[in-house]
């Protein structure tokens, strides 16, 4: 002990409550190791990576054993079923009933003496254990972490009533956050149908319409082509020699267009020379529009940064008639 609180102790990761032991990963969680054959017909389910939400701890989603084929890890209810390809993706989850999973998932059983496995599912969470993990990868184009590697990741191990009492309070808060994001998906949805009716007919959907080479239109409606209205440009090619440039400026990337806006919490720089700056400069009301990725990804530039650019991937749509309503 030291002068901190009695309450608290100086330990290699800090102070931690007294009650609190430091502990490895290694010592309250053990790997399964169980294989099986998927069945043709079987009906067990399947988990891959693809079914894992980055930062989620609980899996809504899954396939059948029957869409699958080569070996997999079996797990059981309350196993922990952690990614460890590309484990930046922060994919870790509490499995909640019998099941099989893809081979770069690694599966845990945890001590239910020392821990409680709702807790160590949030723990994998962490920022310091995530960074752990990354850090431990091996491999350039399918970077893995191993468990050999993230066993002895050491942290804080509270009494098992307090671990549950953690994890109960951590998991009131995570299904909060994913009845959220259902209702926003419901509401996405619904902007879906609405925009199918809204763009084939219009506001009034019991007024005069028209046949056209593309389905029936409100009567009084114009059928045009997009490249009659809209000028199409690529961004400029990103190339190493560009990024090294005498006058760097700030660009938009691919990375940067999400779904109706333009996040700029990571920008870039590289180089565009005079001719350039005027052929790939964004004006307000540029319509941004992804061909990589999320292929279709559009947003609206608003003029977010005085000067910036746009890289190839993207497609500048500007309207031809500078009056035009966007």
């Amino acid at each position: 002990m030291n002068n901190l609180n009695s309450d608290f102790c100086e330990t290699e990761l800090g102070a931690l409550p007294a009650e609190w032991n430091v502990a490895m990963i290694g010592d309250v969680l053990e790997p399964r190791g169980e294989s099986m054959q998927p069945s043709s017909i079987g009906k067990t389910r399947y988990v891959g990576l693809e079914h894992i939400g980055s930062g989620n701890s609980h899996l809504t989603r899954w396939g059948i054993e029957s869409e699958v084929k080569s070996t997999k890890n079996k797990f059981y209810r309350d196993d922990l079923l952690y990614g460890k390809l590309r484990p930046y993706l922060d994919k870790a989850v509490l499995a909640e009933w019998d099941g099989v999973c893809a081979t770069d998932i690694l599966v845990f059983a945890a001590n239910q003496e020392r821990a409680n496995p709702e807790f160590m599912v949030s723990l994998l969470h962490t920022t310091r254990f995530l960074e752990h993990a990354i850090s431990t990868t091996t491999g350039v184009n399918h970077p893995r972490t191993s468990w050999h590697s993230i066993r002895t990741f050491r942290f804080g191990l509270p009494p098992l009533p307090e671990q549950r009492a953690i994890a109960h309070v951590l998991s009131t808060i995570q299904r909060a956050i994913e009845t959220q994001d259902n209702l926003i998906a419901a509401a996405r949805e619904l902007k879906k149908s609405l925009m199918r009716q809204l763009f084939t007919q219009g506001l009034d959907a019991n007024g005069a319409v028209k046949e056209t080479e593309i389905g029936l239109m409100p009567e009084h409606w114009e059928l045009v082509k997009l490249e009659n209205v809209f000028e199409s440009r690529l961004g400029k090619m990103l190339s190493g020699a560009s990024r090294k440039g005498i006058s760097p400026r700030l660009y938009v990337r691919n990375a940067n267009v999400q779904w109706g806006k333009v996040d700029l919490t990571d920008i870039a720089q590289m180089d565009f020379h005079e001719d350039e700056r005027k052929e790939f400069r964004l004006k307000k009301g540029d319509i941004l529009v992804c061909e990589g990725g999320e292929i279709g990804r559009t947003a609206i530039w608003h003029d977010e940064i005085a000067e910036c650019y746009f890289q190839k991937a993207i497609h500048r749509l500007r309207p031809v008639n500078e009056n035009y309503d966007r």
